[in-house]
């Protein structure tokens, strides 16, 4: 069990970091649109939120809730 939380605690930080590159780009996106009025960042970003950014949200959220029950149950 300890193999298995340890495989997705990394999984859980190096998706952290992938959720903020994509708010990076969703924010540069926003702001190309208020300075540019172009909206080639957001076109290029809003085809993969389905198919790619909700699923690696949905994955922070679930093994963020895991790493701390199995924290909470398991270490005691």
């Amino acid at each position: 069990m300890k193999i298995l939380g340890a495989v997705i605690e990394k999984l859980l930080v190096a998706d952290f970091f992938f959720i903020l590159f994509i708010l990076g780009w969703f924010l540069a996106g926003l702001a190309e649109k208020a300075a540019f009025d172009t909206s080639t960042l957001i076109d290029a970003w809003l085809p993969l939120w389905s198919p790619v950014f909700q699923p690696a949200l949905g994955f922070f959220m679930a093994a963020a809730l895991w790493s701390a029950v199995s924290k909470k149950f398991f270490n005691s």
